[in-house]
């Protein structure tokens, strides 16, 4: 079973995470702070993480998918963002994320981008 991490603070988010994976065979697990949701992950690491770029903590999500690449280069990491220019979402795959996504997302979109990176669940 694949395990997914959301590190979000917008509890809207949690829940189109959370009907989306409900019905599915992956393992979430979600944290609202940046710092919490990288200890998660060190203490696990997630198959797939996905990092909200502007999350109001100490460790900004750009630097947070630099030091999981750094540290996990295998790492998984799809940075989201609800701005609504590009360049954020630029600004993250140039930091290290395998991809970024544009919030509000639909459920159809976010469930095809999981199955695009973890494969479909059996």
């Amino acid at each position: 079973m694949s395990r997914i991490l959301l590190i979000d603070d917008d509890e809207v988010v949690h829940m189109i995470f959370e009907e989306l994976l409900e019905s599915s065979d992956y393992e979430f697990s979600k944290a609202s702070e940046m710092e919490a949701g990288l200890a998660l992950y060190r203490q696990n690491p997630a198959d797939l993480v996905f990092i909200d770029i502007f999350l109001p903590a100490k460790v900004d999500g750009l630097t947070a998918i630099r030091s999981l690449r750094e540290d996990y280069p295998n790492a998984r990491i799809i940075g989201i963002t609800s701005a609504s220019d590009k360049q954020p979402l630029e600004d993250a795959v140039t930091a290290g994320a395998d991809f970024a996504i544009r919030k509000p997302f639909m459920i159809d979109v976010l469930r095809r981008t999981v199955e695009d990176t973890l494969g479909k669940p059996e």
